[in-house]
C-alpha cells in the first residue's frame, strides 16, 4: 500500500468527530458542497396550497424536520415538525416543542397544520391542512423541473454507505443532492428527499428500501442510473410475513429489489455486482424490465467494470478498476473489503452518469462514512490506547462476516485483544436460529479473543459458541454489558462495535467508552438470619405468554416458549422466591386446553395458558398461591375458568378472586406462619374492579355463577371486619386501572374506603407497570406492582413509559414479644423488548431512575422520602417501608 494511503489511515483512526466534523473533512475534497436555493417562499405556497402568515424575506435553502439532520452551515431553511407524525397526535405535539431550537439553528419558516404556540406572532408559518400531501406535491413539482442525473440505490445491504460515495464523487464536480440519514422506506422519505431539490443540483442521488412500496417510490424519483448492490439473506421476516419462506425469499427479495428499474427512465443503465452469489437471478429479474440496460462490476474482466485488484488493510484498501480500456487507480481510507465493493458500485454509477472518473475518484481518500457505519477511532486507556471501530448502527449475516474478518486482520498492541461486542442482528425470519448457529461455528475459528453479546437473536450466537473462553456471560442491557467491557478492557485492545440500532438506541460507541464512577445511594445490608426470617412475596401480573408468543412466530420471530421453555422466564428471579414461607402471583390467564373462546370476538387478547406447564413452573419459583380477580380469568367464559379452578385444586395451588358464586370468588386464601413461636394470621384478597363491559360480557361472579369477584364495598365490609375480628392481617389485592397509566382518582378513592373497612395493606395490579407507593392514614397503598412475567410484546418504548415493575416482599422477625414487619418492593426490568423476555432485578443507575420516578409522581405530603429507605438486601435494590 502506497504511502499517501498509509497518511490518510492515520487521520482516520485517530479521528473522533462528530457528523458535523465529518462534514468539514469532506469539503476539502468536495468544493461543492453548497446549500442552493429551492425555490421563493411564494413558490412553495402556491405549489402546497398552503398560506404564510408572514412570508420569510429569503429564498428558502432546503426543508427538514429533525433537528438532528440540520447540517452545519445550513441557513434559510424551512422546518416542518409534523411531516413524519400524525398530524394532532402525541409525536406532533412533542415534535411541536423543537420549533424553537429549530429556529436557533437557522429555520426561517415553519411548515405546520397550525401555528406553534411558543413562537413569537409575527415569525414566517406557513399552514397548510397536511404537511405530507403538502410535501409530496412540492416534491413532484421540484422533480418534474430539475435537469441532474439521478441516481437510485437499492439492495439488502450497503445502500446508505454507496448512496454515500456516490454524492461524495458528484460533489466534487458539481452541485450534488442526495437523501438524508437512511431515510429510505415510504412516499415520505422519497418526497422529503426531493422537496430539497434546486435546479442548480446537477446530480441527485437517493436510496431505498427494496421491500416495502418500492415500485411507487421509484415512479416518483424517476432514476436516470439504478444500483442494485446486493440481494442477500435479508429481510427474510418480511419475505416470510408475505408468504414467501424458505428457496422462495431469494427469488421474492430479487423481484422486489428489480422494482428500481421497472419505473426507471426509459434507456435507464441498473448496475450490478456479478460477483454477488445471487447475481444470476437479480440478472434475471432486471432483464424482464424493456427500460433498464444491465451494467455489471466485478472481479471477471468481462464485466463493464473490472476490479483489476484490490488491496485490503487494516486502514484502508488500494483499488484498482478498469472501465472501457482505461485504468483508474484510487485509495479509500476505510478498512473492509465491503467498503472496498462498495467504493466500486459507486464508480460504476458515476461512470454512467457520466462523471470524469480521472477527476473524482482521487476524492474517496477522503471519504468518511456517517456515524456508527465503520468510523475508527483511537482512545487513550490507562498507559496506552485502545482502537474501536464502530458499526453499531446496522447488523447482517454478511456484514458480520466481513466485520470479523476485518479485526481478525488488526494487529493489538501488546497484549491487547482482538474484541467483538455484538448486538441485535433482526430481519432473519425462521431462519434466525439455524444461522446464528452457523454463524457460531464459524467464529469460534476466528482470531477473535472474546465476544460479549446484547438482544435477542445474538443470543443463540452466544450460546453456540463452543470454545466457552471466548464467550462472555449473554447480557440482557446495554448498560450491563458497558460495565462488564469496561472492566475488561486493557490497553491495547481493537474493540469492535456491532449490531443494529433496534431495539436497543443507546448501543452505541459513545456509550461503550464512558468510564464509569457513579456513587451508589443505597445502603447494602444483611439479611437477618434465614431462621428468625420468614417472608412473604406478592408478583404482579403473570402470563407465560401461549397468545402472544404464537403471535411472534407467526410473524417471524422467536417463539421463546418453544425455544427456551417455561423456566426460562423466571430464571433470573428465582433466588428471591427461594425460601419464602409462601408467594403468590396475580395468574392473567385460562388455565385451559380449549381451543376456541366464545369471547374472542369480543375481546382483543382472548389469554390462554397451558394448565400443566404454567403451574408447573410457578411451583419451580416456590409460588404457591395465584389471584383470579382481574380480566383475564374469564376470557373463556365459564367453562375456562372452571377448567383454571379444576386444576389449580388438582394441583393444591391455593387461589383467591374467582368462583361459583359471589361468596366463593371472594373467599381468601388464609395462611398462618410460626414467627419464631409467635403465630401471624394472613388474609389475602382479591378483586377485580367494576367495568361495564366486562359486566355485559359475564365475568362477574353472580349469586351462584361462576365469575371473578367484583370489588364491591358492602360485601367488604362484613368480610374485612370478620377476618380481623380473627386475628387475620388483612392484605387487599386489586386488579384496577388503565394499561401503561398511573392512579387514577378513583384508585385513590376506593384505596381510602377499603383502608377505611379495615384493610391492613394494599398490593394493587393491572397497569403493567409501577404505580405510585403512598401512606395512607398509616396504611401502605402500592397501586401497582405492574408485571412480574408477561411475555406480551409490551408498549413501554412506543409509549415512552420506565420499563420497571415492583415484587413485594414482607419480612417478619421475632422482636422480643412481638413480631417486627418490613415491606420490600424489588424494582425489576419488565419490557421484554430489552429483557428479551426474561426479568431482572435492576441495577445501580437503573434503581436511581425507580427513586426519580418515585418522587416524581408522588403528589401527596405523606410517605415518599420521610418513610422510604433505599437499601441492598442479598445484591439486589430495594424500597423499604415499615409495616408494623
Amino acid at each position: 500500500m502506497d504511502s499517501r494511503l498509509s497518511n490518510l489511515s492515520v487521520e482516520a483512526a485517530s479521528y473522533e468527530g462528530g457528523p458535523q466534523d465529518r462534514r468539514k473533512m469532506n469539503a476539502v475534497a468536495n468544493s461543492h458542497e453548497e446549500w442552493p436555493a429551492i425555490c421563493s417562499p411564494q413558490e412553495i405556497a402556491t405549489v402546497t396550497g398552503g398560506v404564510w402568515t408572514r412570508e420569510p424575506p429569503v429564498s428558502i435553502t432546503a426543508i427538514r424536520h429533525r433537528l438532528d439532520l440540520i447540517e452545519q452551515g445550513l441557513g434559510n431553511f424551512l422546518f416542518v415538525p409534523e411531516l413524519f407524525a400524525k398530524i394532532n397526535g402525541t409525536k406532533a405535539r412533542e415534535v411541536l416543542l423543537g420549533c424553537a431550537e429549530a429556529i436557533a439553528k437557522g429555520a426561517v419558516g415553519i411548515i405546520s397544520t397550525s401555528r406553534p404556540r411558543n413562537l413569537a406572532s409575527d415569525f414566517p408559518c406557513l399552514i397548510v391542512p397536511d404537511p405530507s400531501d403538502a410535501m409530496l406535491r412540492f416534491a413532484e413539482r421540484q422533480r418534474a423541473e430539475s435537469t441532474a442525473k439521478f441516481v437510485a440505490v437499492t439492495g439488502s445491504v450497503g445502500k446508505t454507505t454507496t448512496k454515500n460515495m456516490i454524492y461524495h464523487l458528484a460533489s466534487a464536480l458539481a452541485p450534488a443532492h442526495r437523501s438524508i440519514a437512511n431515510y429510505n422506506t415510504g412516499i415520505d422519505s422519497i418526497s422529503f428527499t426531493l422537496c430539497s431539490l434546486s435546479k442548480s443540483h446537477q446530480y441527485s442521488t437517493a436510496e431505498f428500501n427494496e421491500v416495502r412500496d418500492l415500485d411507487e417510490l421509484v415512479r416518483l424519483y424517476r432514476p436516470d442510473i439504478s444500483v442494485i448492490t446486493n440481494v442477500l439473506w435479508e429481510h427474510i421476516d418480511a419475505m416470510e410475513r408475505q408468504g414467501f419462506a424458505g428457496k422462495k425469499a431469494i427469488p421474492r427479495l430479487a423481484y422486489l429489489a428489480a422494482g428500481v428499474v421497472r419505473e426507471m427512465r426509459d434507456g435507464g443503465i441498473c448496475v450490478l455486482n456479478a460477483d454477488e452469489q445471487n447475481f444470476e437471478t437479480l440478472a434475471r429479474e432486471v432483464a424482464r424490465s424493456e427500460k433498464a440496460k444491465l451494467r455489471t462490476f466485478g472481479s471477471d474482466p468481462s464485466c463493464d467494470v473490472h476490479i483489476a485488484a484490490m488491496e485490503l488493510g487494516v486502514h484502508g484498501s488500494e483499488m484498482r478498476i478498469r472501465v472501457d480500456g482505461k485504468t483508474f487507480e484510487y485509495g479509500l481510507a476505510l478498512p473492509g473489503r465491503h467498503m472496498a465493493i462498495n467504493s466500486v458500485a459507486a464508480a460504476t454509477a458515476a461512470y454512467y452518469a457520466g462523471m470524469d472518473l480521472g477527476r473524482v475518484l482521487p476524492s474517496l481518500a477522503s471519504f468518511r462514512p456517517e456515524q456508527r457505519r465503520g468510523v475508527r477511532t483511537i482512545v487513550p486507556w490507562g498507559n496506552g490506547e485502545i482502537v474501536f471501530r464502530d458499526e453499531s448502527f446496522s447488523s447482517s449475516l454478511p456484514s458480520l462476516r466481513s466485520s470479523f474478518a476485518q479485526l481478525e486482520m488488526e494487529q493489538p498492541v501488546g497484549q491487547g485483544r482482538r474484541l467483538a461486542v455484538l448486538g441485535q442482528v433482526g430481519e432473519l425470519g425462521r431462519t434466525m436460529p439455524s444461522a446464528m448457529l452457523e454463524l457460531a461455528k464459524e467464529a469460534d475459528a476466528l482470531n477473535i479473543d472474546r465476544y460479549y453479546t446484547v438482544g435477542g437473536d445474538i443470543r443463540l450466537f452466544n450460546e453456540a459458541l463452543f470454545d466457552r473462553a471466548k464467550a462472555v456471560p449473554h447480557f440482557q442491557t446495554v448498560e450491563q454489558l458497558r460495565a462488564k467491557l469496561h472492566d475488561d478492557l486493557a490497553p491495547g485492545d481493537v474493540v469492535l462495535v456491532k449490531g443494529s440500532d433496534a431495539p436497543y438506541r443507546d448501543f452505541s460507541l459513545n456509550g461503550f467508552v464512558e468510564k464509569f464512577s457513579s456513587k451508589g445511594s443505597a445502603k447494602a445490608i444483611d439479611p437477618p438470619p434465614t431462621r428468625s426470617r420468614h417472608r412473604l412475596i406478592f408478583a404482579g401480573n403473570t402470563y407465560f405468554g401461549e397468545f402472544y408468543q404464537r403471535k411472534r412466530a407467526r410473524s417471524a420471530s422467536i417463539n421463546y416458549i418453544d425455544v427456551f421453555g417455561y423456566d426460562y422466564f423466571g430464571a433470573n428471579l428465582r433466588d428471591l422466591f427461594d425460601g419464602a414461607d409462601f408467594a403468590v402471583a396475580n395468574l392473567e390467564c385460562v388455565l385451559t386446553d380449549q381451543q376456541e373462546s366464545p369471547l374472542v370476538e369480543q375481546k382483543d387478547h382472548v389469554l390462554a395458558g397451558n394448565p400443566e406447564k404454567t403451574i408447573s413452573a410457578l411451583k419451580s419459583m416456590n409460588i404457591g398461591g395465584v389471584l383470579l380477580g382481574n380480566n383475564q380469568a374469564m376470557d373463556y367464559a365459564s367453562d375456562g375458568l372452571s377448567d383454571t379452578l379444576k386444576h389449580l385444586t388438582q394441583a393444591e395451588m391455593q387461589h383467591t378472586g374467582a368462583g361459583a358464586g359471589r361468596e366463593i370468588a371472594q373467599q381468601p386464601i388464609l395462611k398462618t406462619l410460626d414467627v419464631d413461636g409467635i403465630p401471624f394470621k394472613l388474609a389475602i384478597l382479591s378483586g377485580y374492579e367494576f367495568n361495564e363491559s366486562y359486566e355485559q360480557m359475564g365475568y362477574y361472579a353472580g349469586k351462584t355463577s361462576l365469575g371473578v369477584n367484583s370489588i364491591n364495598l358492602t360485601r367488604l365490609r362484613d368480610q374485612v371486619s370478620a377476618l380481623r375480628a380473627a386475628g387475620y392481617y388483612v392484605i387487599w389485592s386489586p386488579h384496577w386501572g388503565s394499561n401503561y397509566c398511573l392512579r387514577s382518582q378513583e384508585q385513590t378513592y376506593y384505596a381510602r374506603r377499603l383502608i377505611s373497612l379495615g384493610a391492613d395493606l394494599i398490593l394493587g395490579h393491572g397497569p403493567q407497570m409501577m404505580n405510585e407507593i403512598h401512606n395512607v392514614d398509616g396504611v401502605w397503598v402500592a397501586y401497582s406492582l405492574g408485571n412480574f412475567i408477561f411475555n406480551s410484546e409490551g408498549e413501554y418504548s412506543s409509549r415512552n413509559i420506565p420499563p420497571f415493575s415492583l415484587i413485594a416482599e414482607i419480612d417478619l422477625t421475632r422482636s422480643g414479644s412481638a413480631i417486627s414487619g418490613n415491606l420490600h418492593f424489588y424494582p425489576i426490568v419488565c419490557c421484554n423488548q430489552i429483557t428479551q423476555f426474561q426479568p431482572q432485578f435492576v441495577d445501580e443507575r437503573q434503581f436511581t431512575q425507580v427513586t426519580r420516578m418515585l418522587n416524581s409522581i408522588q403528589y401527596m405530603d405523606e410517605g415518599i422520602g420521610r418513610d422510604m429507605q433505599y437499601n441492598q438486601i442479598g445484591g439486589r435494590f430495594c424500597i423499604t417501608v415499615k409495616l408494623f
